[in-house]
């Protein structure tokens, strides 16, 4: 409940997401984490740095998942580029054929849109040495590391700024 009224609740959040997903719960809880469904339009994107080397030598450098919106900050130092490659048979088999080359400057920003993105470094053997990331579309909830237990209009107990 919103100032001891039943009917603000996620759906209350909902009508005016910009405002509102910033309130907080009497436990601390946003707005934006207890109504993601309502508010995953409003929440700030994630700003990501991607060391865009480390994949060489550590296969976990080679994913991350992200949520929509989120942008990746590429950076390196030496000769390499960034290519979007078109799929995940592409992305495993190192296939630039339909690729389109993002830049060969570091730092570049990308902003992960609609579905997983697949990238890789063009350069020699870089790509099957390890030089690419897939970038995961997952859903809001899951990358947040907070409790989104305040679903329903009873949970909302005195929200503030």
């Amino acid at each position: 409940l919103y100032g001891g009224k039943k009917r603000k609740n996620c759906d209350w959040v909902a009508k005016r997401p910009k405002r509102r997903c910033r309130l907080r719960s009497e436990d601390g809880e946003t707005a934006s984490k207890a109504c993601e469904d309502s508010c995953g339009n409003c929440v700030e994107p994630e700003i990501i740095n991607i060391n865009w080397t480390a994949g060489f030598i550590d296969p976990s450098a080679r994913s991350v998942e992200v949520t929509k919106g989120t942008t990746l900050n590429f950076r390196w130092q030496g000769y390499h580029n960034v290519y979007k490659l078109e799929s995940r048979d592409s992305f495993d088999n190192c296939d630039f054929s339909n690729a389109v080359k993002l830049t060969d400057e570091s730092p570049y920003k990308y902003t992960v849109e609609l579905e997983t993105a697949y990238f890789a470094c063009s350069v020699d053997s870089h790509c099957s040495e390890g030089q690419k990331l897939e970038a995961s579309i997952v859903a809001l909830s899951k990358r947040s590391q907070f409790s989104s237990s305040i679903r329903r209009p009873s949970d909302f107990k005195m929200l503030k700024q």
